[in-house]
C-alpha cells in the first residue's frame, strides 16, 4: 500500500498515541480507606474486575483505530494490483521524460503525423498520453534535450495536469539535440535516488532518432556505476524510418561585408553553401534567393542537383543600388538572408548575413608633413615620403568618394579618428601615450564618454618608423596599447645584397587577398626588401598574409579579442623605396585596395555564434541583456564575479544558452540599446540531418550507457495502454472505504462507551442518593453469581 499524502498518513499513525496517553494520564489510583462492610464491596469488585478491564481495552482500541482511520482516509491510501508492484512502489514511481526538442524535431516528415505537424508535437502528445495513464502517486520529471540539455520539470512533480500544460510551452530549438548532455543530467538524478530509497523509476526517451538528433559518433558515458536494473526501466521510441529529404544552407560567404557603391568596384556577390540529406537523394531543382528586410536583392537562382549529390555552392550577385535606395542614411548594418524552397525542415532554409553599404570610404593617414626635396635631390623617388605613396595607392583615379584626411601624430585624438573606415600609421615613433590609447579605442570599438555609445571598430594599417633610434621604443608602446602578441627585434634589419630579400614564390591563401590570389604568384616574387622590422614570434601561420623567402612575415594581421571586431595589419617594410621596391610596383595599388576593402569587412565582422552556445562577448559593464527575434531575451552574466571595471571599460560577459537563431542586440540595465554591431546566431546545421537511422544503430549506441533499452512503437505510445504502464499503475483509491469504516467505528465506540458505563435510568433519576449499608449489601448480594445464590 502507498499513500498519496504520506505526511498525513504519518501524522495519523502518530495520533494513535493520543488516546493511550490520555488513558494513562487520567488513570487515578485512590488510596483505600477502611470502613464498615468493606469486605462486601471488595468481593463485588473482584467479581467485576476482569470484565471492566476488558471493556476499557476495547474502548481504547476503538478510539486508537478511529484516529488511525481518520489519518488514513485523509492520506488517500492506494493499493497495487500485484503483490510485487505493491512491495516496490512505496510512494509511487518517478517517470523521467526526455523530449527531443532539437532543431530536427521541427521535421514534418514523420510517419505518425501529418505535413502540418512537427515531430516535437508528436513527442508532446505521446508524453501527455503517458502522463494521463499514470497513477496519482507517480511523479514526473521532464528534460529538454536541445543543447545544452536542461530540466523543464525538476524536482519530479505529482501534479500531472500542470506537467502536461508545461509540455505545451516547448517549441523546437535551433540548437542540435544533446543526447549525451541529457543522459548526464539523468545520471545524476538516478544515482541520487539509488543511494537513498531506490524508488522505482521509468526513463522514456522521445525522439525520432534522425542523424541530426542522434549523432552516434559522439560517445555516451555510463549512466551509473550502481546497478539500476532492479528498479529502473529504460524505454525509447522506435526510430522514424520515413524518408524526409531536406536541403539546408550551411554558410554564406560574401565577397565583401562592406559594400561601397562606385569607386570602380565589381558587383559584389554572396556565395551560398548548400547541403542535402534525408536518405536517397533524387535529382531535383532548388531555388535560392537573397533579400533584405524590405526587398528582394537578387533574382531567384535555380540550382540543379544530380542524383545522390549532397553538396554544392552558388554565387549570387547583389543589387547594391537597390539596397542603398531603401535606406535613408545610406550606411549601417543591414540584415540579408538567403532563402530556399520550403521542405520537411524549415529552420535551415534561411540564413542571415550582416553587411554594411556605404557611398564612399574615409581614410585617415597619420604622418608628419615633410618638405618636398629641392635642389639635387628633387625628383628622387627614394626620398618620396611613405604617406605620399599610400595616398596614390588609395586613390589612383582621384575619385571624390575616397576621402583621405592627413593628421599629424601630435594631433591624434578620439574625435579625429571617429568615423574613419581605416587608419594608416606611418610614423608610430612620434605618437604620445594618449595617442596610442586613442588608436586602441578606435581599433577595439571601445566606448568613450557615453557608456552606451560606441564607435565601430576599425582597420589600422601599421608601418615601421624610419628611425633606428626609436625602433625599440615604439614597438613596446604598440604592444602595450594594442595588446599585440608579437615580438619585434630591437633594431631594423638591413641587407647588403643588391637584390635584398624577396617575397616567396608561393604565398599563403588568405581572405584579405582572395580577390587577387591568382595574381600573387606572378607579382609577389618581383618585390625586393632592403630594410625590414619583421616580428620574430607571437603569430600563427594563418596570420601571415604575405611571406618573405626566409619565412619571415612581410604582411601580418591580428584581430583583437574585444567585442565589435577590429583589425591590425602590419607591414614589415615602410612604404618607401629605400626600404622596398613595392611602392613602385603594380602590386602596390592592388594590395592597398584589397587589404583596405577586405580589412574593413573583417574589422567590422559581426560576431557570430551557434544556437545552443554560451558565447563570451566583450561589452561595457552596464550591458546585461541580448534582445533578439520576437523580443527573445538572453541574460549576460559577468565572466568574473570579482571584476571591478572602470567607466566605459569593456569586460567579458558570458551569455545564457541561446536557443533561437537570428540577429541580437545588446542592451544595458536601463533598457538603452548599445550602438555597436549586432550579433548573429545561426541554426546549428549539424543537427539538421534528417537521414533516418535503424533501431539497431540506436540500440548499439544507447548500450554505451551500460543499460538495456527497450523500444516502443508509435502505435503503443499513442494507445498509452501497454502492459508496462498498466501493470504498475492499476491502483485504487481506498479513501472512501476508509471514511466509511471510520463512521462505523465511531458509532460502535459510542454504543460501547454507553454500554460499558453501566448507567441505568434509575441511577440517572436518583443521582448520588445514599442508600445506606443495607442497600449496598443487598446490591452486592444481588450481583452475586446465580450459583452462589442457590
Amino acid at each position: 500500500m502507498t499513500f498519496l499524502h504520506g505526511t498525513i498518513a504519518m501524522a495519523g499513525l502518530i495520533g494513535v498515541l493520543a488516546p493511550i496517553i490520555i488513558h494513562l494520564l487520567f488513570r487515578k489510583r485512590r488510596r483505600p480507606v477502611p470502613w464498615a462492610a468493606m469486605k462486601f464491596l471488595l468481593a463485588a469488585y473482584q467479581r467485576m474486575k476482569r470484565r471492566t478491564r476488558l471493556e476499557q481495552w476495547l474502548l481504547l482500541l476503538a478510539r486508537c483505530c478511529i484516529v488511525l482511520l481518520l489519518g488514513a482516509a485523509l492520506a488517500r491510501p492506494l493499493l497495487q494490483s500485484t503483490p510485487i508492484a505493491s512491495s516496490m512502489l512505496e510512494g509511487g514511481r518517478i517517470v523521467y521524460l526526455l523530449l527531443d526538442n532539437g532543431v530536427a524535431s521541427g521535421n514534418r516528415g514523420s510517419l505518425t503525423v501529418g505535413p502540418d505537424h512537427t515531430a516535437l508535437q508528436n513527442h508532446i502528445a505521446n508524453a501527455q498520453n503517458i502522463i494521463a495513464s499514470l497513477g496519482p502517486g507517480d511523479r514526473v520529471s521532464v528534460i529538454r534535450m536541445a543543447r545544452p540539455a536542461s530540466f523543464l520539470i525538476d524536482p519530479p512533480a505529482i501534479d500531472h495536469r500542470a506537467v502536461s500544460s508545461r509540455l505545451e510551452t516547448i517549441s523546437p530549438s535551433d540548437a542540435a539535440t544533446d543526447v549525451p548532455g541529457a543522459l548526464e543530467l539523468l545520471s545524476a538524478r538516478l544515482e541520487e535516488d539509488a543511494r537513498t530509497d531506490r524508488r522505482p523509476a521509468v526513463v522514456m526517451l522521445l525522439s525520432e532518432w534522425l542523424a541530426g538528433s542522434a549523432q552516434t559518433n559522439r560517445p555516451l558515458q555510463t549512466l551509473s556505476q550502481l546497478d539500476l536494473s532492479d528498479h529502473v526501466t529504460f524505454l525509447a521510441t522506435a526510430p522514424n524510418t520515413a524518408v524526409s529529404q531536406n536541403t539546408q544552407i550551411t554558410a554564406l560567404r560574401p565577397t565583401r561585408r562592406v559594400f561601397t557603391r562606385g569607386l570602380g568596384e565589381s558587383v559584389p556577390s554572396v556565395q551560398v553553401q548548400l547541403r542535402r540529406n534525408g536518405g536517397d537523394l533524387p535529382g531535383m531543382i532548388t531555388t535560392v534567393s537573397i533579400k533584405s528586410e524590405q526587398s528582394i536583392l537578387s533574382q531567384p537562382i535555380s540550382v540543379s542537383w544530380e542524383q545522390g549529390q549532397t553538396d554544392q555552392s552558388v554565387d549570387i550577385p547583389i543589387d547594391t543600388v537597390n539596397l542603398l535606395d531603401q535606406r535613408s542614411d545610406t550606411t549601417g548594418p543591414i540584415n540579408l538572408s538567403a532563402n530556399l524552397d520550403d521542405d520537411a525542415l524549415s529552420a535551415d532554409n534561411h540564413r542571415s548575413l550582416i553587411v554594411e553599404v556605404q557611398d564612399g570610404i574615409h581614410v585617415v593617414v597619420i604622418a608628419r608633413r615633410e618638405a618636398v626635396a629641392t635642389g639635387p635631390d628633387a625628383g628622387r623617388l627614394d626620398l618620396y615620403p611613405a604617406a605620399s605613396w599610400i595616398r596614390r595607392a588609395l586613390n589612383p583615379a582621384a575619385d571624390v568618394r575616397m576621402q583621405i584626411d592627413d593628421i599629424d601624430p601630435a594631433s591624434v585624438t578620439d574625435a579625429e579618428l571617429r568615423g574613419a573606415d581605416a587608419v594608416f600609421l606611418t610614423r608610430p615613433d612620434l605618437l604620445s601615450e594618449a595617442a596610442w590609447q586613442s588608436l586602441a579605442r578606435y581599433v577595439h570599438g571601445s566606448t568613450t564618454a557615453n557608456v552606451n555609445a560606441t564607435h565601430r571598430a576599425g582597420l589600422l594599417w601599421l608601418f615601421p618608423a624610419d628611425s633606428e633610434q626609436r625602433a625599440a621604443l615604439w614597438t613596446d608602446d604598440a604592444v602595450q596599447a594594442l595588446d599585440l602578441p608579437w615580438t619585434w627585434p630591437r633594431e631594423i634589419e638591413k641587407t647588403i645584397e643588391a637584390d635584398g630579400w624577396r617575397l616567396a614564390d608561393q604565398q599563403p591563401k588568405s581572405v584579405l587577398l582572395s580577390m587577387i590570389q591568382s595574381e600573387l604568384d606572378t607579382l609577389a616574387p618581383t618585390i625586393q626588401i632592403h630594410k625590414r622590422l619583421a616580428p620574430e614570434a607571437g603569430f600563427e601561420p594563418g596570420d601571415i598574409i604575405l611571406e618573405m623567402e626566409d619565412g619571415r612575415p612581410y604582411l601580418l594581421t591580428y584581430r583583437p579579442r574585444a567585442q565589435g571586431g577590429g583589425l591590425v595589419v602590419y607591414q614589415s617594410a615602410a612604404a618607401r623605396l629605400d626600404w622596398t621596391s613595392l611602392p613602385a610596383k603594380p602590386l602596390m595599388v592592388a594590395l592597398t585596395q584589397e587589404v583596405l576593402r577586405q580589412g574593413m569587412s573583417l574589422a567590422r565582422a559581426v560576431p557570430e555564434t551557434m544556437a545552443g552556445d554560451r558565447p563570451v562577448f566583450m561589452f561595457p559593464a552596464t550591458v546585461n541583456t541580448l534582445v533578439g527575434p520576437d523580443d527573445t531575451r538572453v541574460s549576460l552574466r559577468p565572466f568574473d564575479e570579482n571584476e571591478s571595471p572602470t567607466a566605459g571599460q569593456q569586460v567579458p560577459r558570458i551569455a545564457d544558452a541561446i536557443q533561437q537563431a537570428g540577429m541580437y542586440r545588446a542592451y544595458s540595465y536601463d533598457e538603452a540599446p548599445l550602438s555597436t554591431s549586432p550579433i548573429l546566431v545561426h541554426v546549428d546545421s549539424s543537427g539538421c540531418n534528417t537521414t533516418p537511422q535503424t533501431t539497431t544503430q540506436i540500440e548499439t549506441w544507447l548500450q554505451e550507457t551500460g543499460e538495456q533499452w527497450a523500444f516502443i512503437s508509435p502505435e503503443q505510445l499513442q494507445a498509452a495502454s501497454t502492459s508496462l504502464w498498466k501493470s504498475n499503475t492499476n491502483r485504487s483509491d481506498y479513501s472512501f472505504a476508509a471514511l466509511c469504516a471510520l463512521f462505523l467505528l465511531l458509532g460502535l465506540e459510542t454504543l460501547m462507551a454507553r454500554k460499558f458505563s453501566h448507567a441505568d435510568s434509575t441511577t440517572q433519576q436518583q443521582g448520588l442518593q445514599f442508600h445506606g449499608i443495607g442497600d449496598l449489601s443487598s446490591r452486592a448480594g444481588s450481583e452475586a453469581p446465580s450459583s452462589q445464590r442457590q
